[in-house]
């Protein structure tokens, strides 16, 4: 059984380019959502991932590599950001947001690493997560 999310993307769950980084990198954990995509043509409005679920009601997921790719179409497993969080942590890469109640900013850390370029400091929670998994994507990439 499917249960059609359409519209509303959830905000517990990575965007669909993260999701593509992250599977381009090899995050190949159990994901509850994913869907298929069309080659060459990812598109957020027309992608609708789905959640599945077995009849007694437990959530079953699927890897990125258990995905069955076609010659149209290819599946991705999307995570939620704790998930992501995880998976670095796994890796070594350890992270944190912190709220500065000083100037009303959030600020991103990565334990060890010293944020030389770009943008450490967010106006809101969901843009300095967004910006925390894309810098330990590019980390991690090296």
């Amino acid at each position: 059984m499917f249960i059609k999310m359409e519209n509303n993307y959830t905000n517990w769950l990575v965007p669909l380019n993260i999701a593509l980084q992250l599977k381009g990198v090899g995050f190949d954990e159990i994901c509850v959502c994913y869907g298929r995509i069309v080659y060459n043509k990812i598109s957020n409005k027309k992608y609708i991932p789905y959640v599945s679920h077995n009849s007694y009601s437990k959530l079953k997921g699927i890897k990125n590599s258990e995905h069955i790719n076609d010659d149209i179409t290819f599946g991705i497993s999307i995570p939620t950001w704790e998930q992501v969080f995880e998976w670095f942590r796994d890796k070594g890469l350890h992270s944190h947001i912190e709220y500065t109640c000083d100037n009303n900013l959030f600020k991103i850390n990565i334990i060890g690493v010293l944020l030389k370029t770009g943008e450490s400091h967010f106006a809101s929670y969901e843009q300095a997560r967004e910006a925390l998994v894309k810098k330990l994507i590019n980390i991690y990439k090296k």
